[in-house]
């Protein structure tokens, strides 16, 4: 009897995992919303491992085959996208790609002290909680599509998850309206649309993957100075010796965030938490 059930158990979670849609993320925070929204019925991965750096990551060759047999793949624009897309593309044509920042208003990241020329536009779109449920609703509508039979519990997944994240909103909202208006300094500009969401602004040290140089290393410590920042946020992909000095020469405390975590709600919490403490000092 043992025997039996210990096949049968086996039988059906072999079955249970061939039930599962192979869904892959380009980031840990689009992970987050879509396992929420995928629940059981979905098996997801993220690209980007937590604490790797988007500007430039490989993917392992063992992410690759997994990603061989991918149902659907969930991309931000990122900067490894540029270079990766086609490979991926390549290697997997049946796979359908979805973008997440698709519905939404996609902004540059022009938040910067030194601001020449072109802009990139910004991919950290899950950075504002009321962008988090615009993408839960587009992960929602591709998850009907390819597993229909499973539309009732996605639905409400994505409910439960959207109700959550407007509590989320508009307990920040509550938190920084004291300081709406307030300039915040960033090492890595990944917060635009946190500081579009609640009426801030947010001024970079980087730009483009890039530290700089000199001259506009000097304006950037004027313009936080006559911006009166409190702080200095940092994210462990980015900043190093270049943001400590920063720091230092303003006499501000260095904060480190990360916009790339997995726990979507409490890396934006972190963020609100900062700001609201910082701009009373």
């Amino acid at each position: 009897m043992r025997f039996l059930a210990a096949a049968s158990l086996l039988i059906f979670s072999h079955f249970l995992h061939a039930e599962q849609l192979s869904l892959f993320v380009s980031v840990p925070p689009l992970h987050y919303l879509a396992a929420e929204v995928g629940g059981e019925a979905v098996s997801v991965e993220s690209i980007v491992p937590p604490g790797h750096n988007p500007v430039n990551y490989d993917p392992t060759p063992k992410q690759l085959q997994r990603f061989a047999d991918a149902d659907i793949y969930i991309r931000s624009g990122v900067p490894f996208e540029q270079v990766w897309m086609p490979r991926l593309e390549a290697l997997n044509p049946g796979m359908l790609i979805v973008d997440a920042r698709s519905n939404l208003p996609v902004s540059s990241a022009v938040e910067h002290a030194h601001s020449t020329g072109k802009q990139d536009l910004d991919p950290h779109v899950w950075t504002s909680p009321l962008n988090a449920i615009a993408i839960s609703r587009n992960i929602l509508q591709v998850l009907v599509k390819l597993a229909p039979q499973h539309e009732q519990q996605f639905r409400l997944n994505q409910q439960q998850l959207q109700q959550h994240l407007e509590k989320l909103h508009h307990s920040i909202e509550e938190q920084l309206r004291p300081v709406a208006g307030a300039t915040f300094l960033v090492f890595h500009p990944a917060w635009g649309y946190f500081a579009k969401t609640y009426g801030l602004q947010q001024v970079a040290i980087e730009y483009q993957g890039k530290e700089p140089g000199p001259k506009q290393l000097v304006s950037v410590i004027e313009t936080a100075r006559q911006q009166q920042v409190a702080f200095l946020l940092v994210q462990q992909q980015f900043g190093g010796n270049t943001a400590k000095v920063v720091a230092d020469e303003l006499g501000v405390e260095l904060i480190r965030t990360n916009p790339l975590a997995y726990d979507l709600s409490a890396s934006l919490q972190q963020v609100a938490t900062a700001i609201a403490g910082g701009s009373h000092e």
